[in-house]
């Protein structure tokens, strides 16, 4: 049985991470879908007026997740294996990172930044490629349509 950790923030290259991952995964596998939330920080000891508190932001993210998964399914059918869900807080690369500790498999979209999306990773993907413990796949923009392959 693998552990497999997908990064998962909503985004269209995240859902292909998730598709791939779950297209590559055993049937005993594992996948740990994970989005990340960063906390805002604000001047003084007070938050700032309309900046939602830590736990609202961990349940605005929770729900996008849910909301993520929703959509894959609803595209590709529910997965041949176990889903788990999984919110953290902090720096996403970093958070994907630490708990990939101990899994088999890192899976990240990418998003490249700029003028050059098609020669640069995002921040999150470089992250996984220079810092994952474990073995990563970085899934490409596009995966093609499955008819045609």
């Amino acid at each position: 049985m693998a552990r497999i950790v997908v990064g998962v923030d909503g985004s269209e290259s995240s859902l292909l991470a998730l598709r791939w991952a779950v297209e590559e995964a055993g049937p005993d596998d594992q996948i740990e879908a994970v989005a990340v939330w960063r906390p805002v920080v604000g001047f003084g000891s007070d938050m700032a007026p309309g900046i939602p508190d830590p736990v609202e932001f961990e349940q605005y993210t929770r729900a996008g997740l849910e909301a993520s998964i929703s959509v894959h399914e609803s595209r590709f059918g529910p997965p041949d294996v176990e889903l788990q869900p999984i919110v953290l807080q902090g720096h996403p690369g970093r958070a994907l990172c630490h708990h990939a500790d101990g899994a088999d498999l890192l899976v990240v979209g990418r998003r490249g930044s700029g003028g050059f999306t098609g020669l640069h990773l995002g921040s999150v993907s470089t992250t996984v490629a220079h810092h994952s413990p474990c073995p990563a796949v970085i899934v490409p923009d596009s995966l093609g349509d499955p008819a045609e392959e």
